[in-house]
């Protein structure tokens, strides 16, 4: 069994199946963990501005050609290194050798971190489903 764990690659999975989780308890935690201080949701009222100098170039929430999967968007909070793009590798994103996104790997309860990403998934245009 050890063997054929050993042998596959390790990647992303294509996808990562979540519990449902509670788009308003999301968006609470949006708010009192601190995504808000650095990140805005486009259509989406009733939350803080950001007060990040330098302001911070990821938005969520964008009619985009495609939405970010669950998969994309825990791991880019538990490992937010791990996605910066070229586009975004400049001060604006990165500080030193990582990302400025603090560590929520203690912050966040997995209940929170499901009804983040339900959040975030709710302010896509159903268009990029």
């Amino acid at each position: 069994m050890a063997a054929c764990a050993a042998a596959r690659p390790v990647s992303e999975p294509p996808q990562l199946i979540l519990p449902e989780g509670d788009v308003q308890a999301g968006k609470r935690a949006f708010v009192t963990v601190g995504c808000a201080s650095c990140h805005s949701v486009e259509g989406v009222d009733g939350l803080p501005k950001p007060t990040v100098q330098p302001p911070v170039p990821i938005v969520f929430g964008r009619r985009q050609a495609s939405r970010p999967t669950n998969a994309r968007l825990v791991t880019a909070i538990v490992n937010p290194n791990i996605h910066i793009s070229e586009a975004h590798k400049g001060e604006l994103v990165r500080l030193g050798d990582g990302s400025r996104m603090s560590d929520f790997t203690r912050a966040l309860t997995v209940r929170e971190l499901v009804d983040l990403v339900a959040f975030l998934q709710s302010t896509y245009d159903a268009s990029t489903r």
